[in-house]
């Protein structure tokens, strides 16, 4: 994991996340959301007295729809171990990321994150 490109992701304000894949020493996935990722990697790599070392992530584009990382955790429930780690013998880093990077594409997607946004901003300029 390169920290200098994780510490390069911008810390995201006005009601944005981000979505993000980890996966540890142990090959377990951690399917989250995020505005500070550097900071959310840090936190998750000394987490636990067994060093829980994060070797790979995935961060997605700053979205206004949070309700993406539910989708994901719906679609691999199968793989749950708790909360948001899922089993990595039962599902691959790059498959959890394949299926993110595919929630963010298409017209729906467009179409959704612009009207939250605007939302969004309606309600900050009131």
């Amino acid at each position: 994991m390169d920290k200098k490109e994780l510490n390069n992701i911008p810390v995201l304000e006005d009601k944005q996340t981000y979505i993000y894949v980890l996966k540890n020493s142990a090959g377990n996935v951690k399917i989250g959301k995020t505005t500070n990722l550097a900071q959310r990697v840090q936190s998750l790599s000394g987490s636990n007295g067994g060093g829980n070392k994060i070797i790979e992530w995935y961060c997605s584009p700053n979205t206004y729809l949070h309700n993406i990382e539910k989708i994901a955790h719906d679609h691999f429930a199968y793989a749950r171990m708790s909360g948001e780690w899922f089993d990595g013998i039962k599902l691959s880093f790059d498959e959890v990321v394949k299926y993110v990077e595919g929630l963010f594409t298409g017209k729906d997607y467009e179409r959704c994150n612009e009207l939250r946004r605007k939302i969004v901003e309606e309600k900050r300029d009131k």
